[in-house]
């Protein structure tokens, strides 16, 4: 059921990979920057370049985003064409791990804008990665209980809340100029 509302959902997929856009803009990247930065993560991911194996020693991320495995999940998709129920949903729990890759390429963009572009260490950078692009493996072990059993999706909300709070004390025009698209 997570997996068909969730990870193999184009509307989910598509929110994540806007509300990351907003994510990227919120943490004080400018809106212009923002195309960029995922760019510079997707990239980072494919060709494994030297910001990644650095942002993967700070914990980063467990896979990567290779060409290997978009084969992957091309022939997973093959294998479910006719099969059993048990093979079918088997199938769809091991597509759904890679709906993490969309967090991953805004984690490792945030992480290369933070070394390049902001002067971080590489360790303040992975921090900076971390919390923008919210690593919903780090949580408190109550809000991984409750995300396990009554609300799926409090853990986005436990992360965002006071990212935003942060974004409206120390950048309130970040937030403010997407509340005044509708009107415009």
């Amino acid at each position: 059921y997570k997996a068909g509302k969730v990870a193999l959902n184009p509307p989910t997929l598509a929110r994540n990979f806007i509300s990351n856009l907003f994510q990227v803009n919120m943490s004080g990247i400018r809106v212009d920057r923002v195309p960029g930065v995922a760019y510079d993560g997707a990239k980072g991911l494919y060709t494994k370049d030297i910001d990644f194996r650095k942002f993967e020693r700070y914990g980063g991320f467990k896979t990567n985003f290779s060409q290997s495995e978009l084969r992957e999940v091309l022939a997973k998709y093959d294998k479910l064409k006719g099969s059993t129920t048990d093979n079918f949903f088997m199938g769809i729990a091991d597509l759904t791990r890679y709906y993490g890759k969309i967090d991953d390429i805004y984690k490792l963009g945030l992480f290369k804008d933070a070394l390049h572009n902001q002067g971080m260490s590489p360790a303040d950078a992975a921090i900076f990665a971390h919390k923008w692009g919210m690593d919903y493996s780090l949580t408190s072990r109550s809000i991984k209980h409750i995300r396990r059993t009554v609300l799926p999706m409090s853990t986005y909300y436990y992360k965002i809340a006071p990212l935003i709070a942060e974004t409206l004390v120390k950048r309130p025009l970040n937030i403010a100029k997407w509340a005044a698209v509708p009107y415009i």
